[in-house]
């Protein structure tokens, strides 16, 4: 205690360890409060002078300073500019972001230099830590000094100039003095130097390790991809062949994002870093050491930058950031979602409203600078988004249903070249939507409205509803409010992730920070058969179960990839015993007794697969085994191929394939081809595989152009003609729509231009967003008109969370007979009292 008394009573050294933490408080203001880039600079002056004040303290100090501090003096000053440093960095790039791992070495790097104050009456393990920790920090700070080289010409000019530019020749400072200062620490006891090279040996190895690994695979990837161009069939593009071979690991994701993410510096004429010239969607630059150095001893990756988009698009879970964009958005932020539920548990079914509020946190320097945010929302399976608004000059204004190409026509228009208010939303394959703001200015936020219309999960007797994720603007810092209502009684209500309060009866909220992944179940109150008619049809609901038929089972198409284990392809061979086994590499092969070991190594290397299923000649008698566990690409990444255009030829056909999946959630590629019925599934457990294969039962299909199967809510949804009772909701009418609307697509060939006009009025009549139809908001009616899109007259409109479509109950018939009644009279009673 005395020790650390002596210690705060040098003036020098408290008042240092003082402008630290006031230092720290000042750059940390960003992720305090909202700050645009104008208010980056402000903070960076604050930063500065707390360093130069520091400086001058140390310069113009009277007092002779204690030579035992004269290091920690120094290092204190070096630290509360390397603070300045990166707040600087801010305004003039110089490093991109830093990764997270750097942040905290920078942090650890940092704090012992401050515990170095204590270093004599450490013990000596601590101590050797000390020195330890320093040798990291003497390799770090070589690696930054090298990467500022290139600046310090003309940094020594700027010095001039208020002296700024002396922040890019701290690393070196720091580089110089860190060795001065352990040859100090070490000076009485040699065996500390130990510690210090351990540091730096431990740092260099870690370094030569990935450089080593990012070499590996690098050169692996340019092995597949001179493989694929000689080798390879010509039904898939060379980018996708490679996508299913490169591994899904952090190295690989790194290098195909290098250049794209990953920055790395490019000498140019100028005599500066030259950083990307493209970035992934609104993805933040990063600069990351070890990748840097990596590449710099690795040789060149041989695929293009287009390709590599490509393939973390279809594979690496990028496809939101790969959208095509007409303004930046990389300023905005989601400020708040407001998510209002409302269930019917008779009816298996959910309406959800989300409100968001986009911020543009970006400067409005020399005119409002305009961003376009675009988020991606992930339906449940069978989900249906049903309604668009968008706050415009603080009126909400309801979209209107319309063509897939008027809207995007409309919005290309208006957002590219004449810079107005519109919004829109567009289906996507895999259960996705994308919506569209523009413009948000800035210093300001947009609000927009999505309405969707799902079905609920079934779960071992429980219905679950799954909240609706959305990727976009970084929602982080996002606050949340939920309201989930539920018409009729809920046994056993519960939240999961979040924690819901009773806000009245069946009524249920919870408020804070945003969380995409809760959900929300009760006990199944069982189905109540229900009805909406519209338009001369009748809408009803049913359950459904599985009912099952014979099959004629005699070849059986194995689907391998990485998820499969030698196991379960052993136990898939021996119960299709007397059956035709056939495998797909490139060509289709037999499986035999020789060759199913080579085959299964080859097959099992695949990150992911495309069963080519127009090849099954006798889909009545085969049967497709599937499995998966990585992301695929969709059937709009394959368009441009001789594979769709033979798959497009075979759904024509109209022949359904039976697939039997191992899981619930199959890739995009087999979703695709299940919601347009070119595939009839089958899901289940190994043993429930072996019990088809023994049998020969399937699950029947029980779809036909008037019932539609939604499995994962085990609801029917039929049309009929019209009987004049209503007991349901309107949104049976919109999701039989959509899920008819998907069938029919598939029907005739994928994305069939003959039905073209028949779909598009079924969507339009039930208002939902399809592969033919989107939901477009518009600044004025004039801008409707000259696009030529127009309300529908016979028609639903937008979803509410107040209208169910249905008409009142018997009881409620009642009521509002004897009110009319009630009414009626006294009517006739004034007027007998006004002539009497």
């Amino acid at each position: 205690m005395n020790f650390l008394t002596s210690r705060l009573k040098d003036s020098l050294l408290s008042f240092g360890l003082l402008c630290l933490p006031v230092s720290l408080l000042v750059f940390s203001i960003p992720f305090l409060l909202n700050t645009n880039e104008d208010g980056y600079f402000g903070i960076f002056v604050l930063n500065y002078i707390i360093a130069v004040v520091y400086f001058f303290a140390l310069l113009f100090n009277k007092r002779k300073k204690q030579k035992v501090h004269k290091y920690q003096y120094t290092f204190l000053l070096l630290i509360l500019f390397l603070i300045s440093a990166y707040s600087l960095n801010r305004c003039m790039n110089v490093f991109e972001a830093s990764p997270v791992w750097v942040c905290v070495l920078l942090w650890v790097l940092c704090a012992n230099y401050v515990a170095s104050i204590f270093f004599n009456r450490m013990h000596k393990t601590v101590q050797g830590l000390i020195l330890f920790i320093a040798g990291i920090s003497t390799v770090f700070f070589i690696y930054l000094s090298l990467y500022l080289l290139p600046i310090y010409g003309i940094s020594i000019v700027g010095l001039l100039a208020l002296g700024i530019s002396i922040h890019a020749f701290i690393p070196l400072i720091i580089t110089i003095y860190n060795f001065f200062f352990v040859a100090h620490l070490a000076a009485a006891k040699r065996s500390l130097w130990l510690g210090y090279v351990l540091g730096i040996v431990v740092a260099i190895t870690t370094i030569t390790y990935y450089s080593l690994a990012w070499h590996s695979t690098v050169h692996e990837i340019n092995k597949s991809y001179s493989r694929t161009l000689t080798e390879g069939t010509d039904e898939l593009p060379a980018w996708m062949q490679i996508a299913q071979t490169v591994k899904h690991d952090a190295i690989t994701d790194r290098i195909l994002k290098t250049d794209l993410v990953y920055t790395l510096p490019n000498w140019n004429e100028d005599g500066f870093w030259r950083m990307p010239s493209r970035s992934l969607g609104e993805q933040q630059h990063i600069h990351d050491p070890l990748v840097v150095i990596a590449s710099l001893f690795s040789e060149k990756l041989y695929i293009s930058e287009e390709d590599r988009v490509k393939i973390l698009k279809s594979s690496f879970g990028e496809r939101h950031h790969t959208e095509e964009r007409l303004w930046s958005g990389k300023d905005l932020t989601t400020q708040q979602v407001i998510t209002n539920v409302r269930i019917w548990p008779t009816s298996h079914l959910a309406y959800t409203e989300k409100i968001v509020t986009v911020f543009n946190h970006g400067k409005d320097r020399w005119a409002n600078r305009q961003e376009e945010a675009i988020y991606t929302f992930q339906l449940p399976e069978g989900g249906v988004v049903t309604s668009l608004s968008l706050w415009i000059n603080g009126k909400e204004e309801k979209g209107i249903l319309t063509t897939k190409g008027k809207a995007d026509s409309a919005y290309k228009t208006i957002v590219g070249v004449e810079q107005r208010d519109p919004s829109v939303v567009h289906w996507q394959e895999g259960g996705r939507v994308t919506v569209r703001v523009f413009p948000i200015f800035a210093d300001n936020n947009r609000v927009f409205k999505i309405g969707i219309t799902s079905p609920l999960r079934m779960q071992e007797g429980q219905l679950v509803y799954d909240n609706i994720s959305f990727d976009g603007p970084d929602a982080s810092s996002a606050m949340e409010e939920v309201q989930v209502k539920l018409d009729g009684n809920a046994v056993n209500a519960a939240g999961n992730q979040v924690a819901f309060r009773s806000a009245s009866p069946n009524a249920y909220e919870h408020s804070g920070r945003y969380s995409s992944d809760w959900a929300y179940a009760f006990k199944d109150p069982g189905l109540k058969e229900q009805a909406f008619e519209f338009g001369g049809n009748r809408y009803s609901l049913q359950s459904y179960s599985p009912s099952y038929a014979s099959a004629t089972i005699q070849d059986v198409f194995l689907d391998i990839n990485e998820s499969w284990t030698a196991k379960e392809f052993d136990a898939v061979l021996n119960a299709a015993k007397g059956k035709r086994l056939w495998v797909y590499d490139y060509e289709m092969q037999a499986v035999t007794a020789d060759n199913k070991d080579v085959l299964f190594r080859q097959l099992s290397q695949k990150q992911f697969s495309l069963f080519p299923v127009f090849l099954i000649r006798h889909p009545e008698a085969s049967l497709l085994i599937s499995k998966s566990r990585q992301a695929s690409p969709n059937l709009d990444d394959l368009k441009e191929s001789s594979f769709y255009r033979q798959l497009e030829a075979f759904s024509a056909k109209g022949s359904a394939v039976r697939l039997f999946y191992l899981g619930s959630q199959p890739t995009v590629y087999l979703a695709s081809l299940l919601d347009y019925r070119v595939l009839n599934a089958q899901y289940g457990s190994l043993e429930e595989l072996e019990d088809v294969l023994v049998k020969n039962r399937f699950a029947a299909n029980a779809e036909s152009d008037s019932a539609i199967i939604i499995r994962q809510a085990a609801l029917t949804l039929t049309r009929s003609p019209a009987t004049g009772s209503i007991t349901g909701p309107d949104h049976l009418q919109r999701l039989f729509a959509y899920n008819h609307v998907l069938k029919q697509y598939g029907e005739g060939g994928l994305g069939n231009g003959a039905k073209t006009d028949s779909l598009i009025k079924e969507a339009a009549e039930a208002n939902i967003v399809s592969p033919v139809s989107s939901l477009i908001v518009l600044e004025t009616q004039q801008d409707y008109d000259r696009f030529g899109i127009e309300k529908s007259k016979n028609s639903l409109s937008n979803a509410t969370l107040k209208s169910t479509g249905a008409v009142p109950e018997p009881h409620e018939w009642v009521l509002i007979i004897l009110f009319a009644l009630l009414s009626g009279y006294l009517f006739q009673k004034s007027k007998k009292g006004k002539y009497a």
